[in-house]
C-alpha cells in the first residue's frame, strides 16, 4: 500500500511523505523547494512531487492520502476542507484519479517515523 502523508496548507510547515507498505521512503518540507522559511500558507505540492520521484511512482500509484490533522479531535480545524481544495485542484492531479484521503490524529503523524505502527491497519479504518 502506497500512502501520501501531507500536512500543511493552513498555518506553516507543509510537508509530504511517502510510506509504501508501511516503510518511510521520502519526507520533504515545502520550505526546501520555496526557500520561504516554514512556508506559511503553503499546500505541499513540491514535496509531494519530490517524494513520488524518490519513491519512483506517480500520483496514480497513492492508495490513500494520509493527513497529519483530525478535525473530530480538534474543532478549530474547520480549514481543512479548504486545504484539500487547494491541494486536489492543483494541476498534479488533472490527469490522474484522486484516491481517497483519511484524518489522522497529528501527534500520531509525527510518532510514525519514530516506531513500528501498521499504517495500513490504520488507512482501513480498523
Amino acid at each position: 500500500m502506497r500512502i501520501l502523508g501531507i500536512s500543511g496548507g493552513f498555518g506553516h510547515d507543509a510537508a509530504a511523505c511517502l510510506l509504501v507498505d508501511g516503510k518511510m521512503i521520502a519526507a520533504a518540507e515545502e520550505e526546501r523547494f520555496t526557500r520561504i522559511k516554514t512556508a506559511p500558507g503553503s499546500v505541499p505540492i513540491q514535496s509531494t512531487l519530490y517524494c513520488l520521484s524518490a519513491g519512483k511512482c506517480e500520483l496514480s500509484d497513492i492508495d490513500l492520502v494520509a493527513v497529519g490533522w483530525d478535525p473530530n479531535l480538534d474543532p478549530s480545524a474547520e480549514y481543512l476542507p479548504q486545504t484539500f481544495w487547494r491541494f486536489y485542484s492543483h494541476e498534479m492531479w488533472s490527469r490522474t484519479r484522486i484516491p481517497p484521503f483519511k484524518y489522522i490524529p497529528h501527534h500520531l503523524a509525527h510518532a510514525r517515523p519514530l516506531n513500528s505502527l501498521d499504517w495500513g491497519h490504520m488507512a482501513k479504518g480498523s
